[in-house]
């Protein structure tokens, strides 16, 4: 009898719960809102490539560079010097040693007239050159914050192992030395100057021929996947003595697959990190997308964003990011329009629903299922009590079943 009685007090508790749950739950089909961020992309390996000019040489001869690889120089810039003959290696690296030195004494002096042996000086115009050098960045004037950051390293190391009276008979001696060198070596030499303005380099790589817009929008899946090769293979031209690199313009060119090339298109706007930028993503437009050759294309992206440490780059791992979208999420099946304005129902009570209005254009995902909307849109015309579709509100999906 007891066991009886246990069993219909059971049974009893646990329909009354069962209809509690019943009476608190809305009878309505709902779904909450929530934060949500939409990517598409593609990443893979590619190559860096520029607009890129070869500086040659009519006669044959030893190349005395005066500039440094990744060296900003201006149009008609000095940037060497070609000995003819057949000089003495050994003394060529004295020569290039010492005309190295010699910039370093000469600069360092510049600035130990303006600042002579006064600390404090020398301490406050590093930290006004630091101060101009970030504001230089953040405006993107890379030129006059390369010369900046330069400045701030001479006079850092002012005076550190050079002073005035010293480096003055220091440099004479160079000079004397110098000019013996090139005696010894004899024969002539010539003055080579940059074609135009840009970056110096001595790499010669074989992929300046694609340096063109032209070149790149030519490029074949075929030809960017033998790039490595060719650059390996290589032949040094010994009339070619450097190039001059466009340091605005840089471009990214990789292969990928057709089922990827559905999505690109040419012109848009996308985002664009490669490796050399660590973290951070830049800015980019696409430039071209080739015919499909063996299920692939080659997509090339143009970038006039300076990414420290890029210059001396080829091959690099790069993420390409075709489309982003972050907002609330709404199903699909909820969205409807009143009074000309789109938006959606919400469950404010148990009983009671109340419109809230999304944008105009929201975003459909591919699966057709949810749209992606604003966050805290208001229309036009709304009263100041108005309060915007949020997270977490009861969307539902069928509000008609509200009376």
């Amino acid at each position: 009898m007891r066991k009886a009685v246990r069993v219909i007090f059971i049974v009893v508790i646990a329909a009354a719960l069962i209809s509690s749950v019943r009476y608190c739950a809305s009878p309505y089909g709902t779904e909450t809102v929530t934060y949500y961020e939409y990517e598409k992309s593609v990443s893979g390996s590619g190559y860096i490539l520029r607009g890129e000019t070869l500086v040659r040489s009519e006669a044959p001869g030893v190349f005395e560079p005066f500039v440094n690889d990744g060296e900003r120089v201006a149009k008609n810039a000095k940037v060497g010097t070609v000995i003819t003959g057949r000089p003495d290696d050994a003394m060529v690296d004295e020569l290039n040693i010492i005309n190295e030195r010699i910039e370093d004494i000469e600069k360092s002096q510049i600035m130990s007239e303006m600042y002579q042996s006064d600390a404090v000086r020398i301490a406050g115009a590093v930290s006004a050159d630091v101060k101009s050098l970030r504001e230089a960045v953040r405006e993107g004037d890379y030129a006059r914050a390369s010369e900046l950051k330069r400045e701030v390293g001479y006079l850092k190391g002012r005076g550190a192992d050079i002073e005035t009276d010293q480096s003055d008979e220091l440099l004479a001696e160079l000079y004397d030395r110098k000019a013996d060198i090139e005696n010894a070596i004899g024969g002539a030499q010539s003055e080579v100057f940059a074609p135009k303005a840009g970056i110096y380099s001595a790499s010669i790589d074989g992929l300046e021929e694609f340096g063109s817009e032209e070149a790149m929008a030519a490029l074949t899946p075929s030809q960017v996947e033998g790039f490595d090769g060719l650059m390996k293979d290589a032949e040094k031209d010994e009339n070619v003595l450097c190039k001059i690199t466009d340091n605005y313009n840089w471009y990214l060119a990789a292969v990928i697959s057709a089922e990827e090339a559905e999505d690109v298109t040419v012109g848009a706007d996308v985002s664009l990190m490669v490796d050399a930028s660590e973290t951070a993503e830049v800015d980019a437009t696409v430039l071209s997308l080739s015919e499909e050759e063996d299920g692939k294309r080659v997509v090339v992206v143009q970038c006039g964003k300076f990414v420290d440490g890029i210059t001396s780059l080829r091959s690099v791992d790069y993420k390409l990011v075709l489309l982003r979208k972050s907002g609330l999420r709404i199903p699909s099946e909820a969205l409807r329009i009143e009074n000309g304005e789109k938006g959606v129902y919400i469950l404010v009570d148990k009983h009671t629903k109340q419109f809230k209005s999304v944008n105009s254009d929201p975003f459909g995902t591919e699966d057709d299922r949810y749209y992606i909307v604003d966050r805290n849109y208001t229309p036009s015309g709304a009263k100041a009590s108005y309060v915007p579709l949020k997270e977490l509100d009861k969307v539902l999906l069928k509000p008609e079943e509200v009376k």
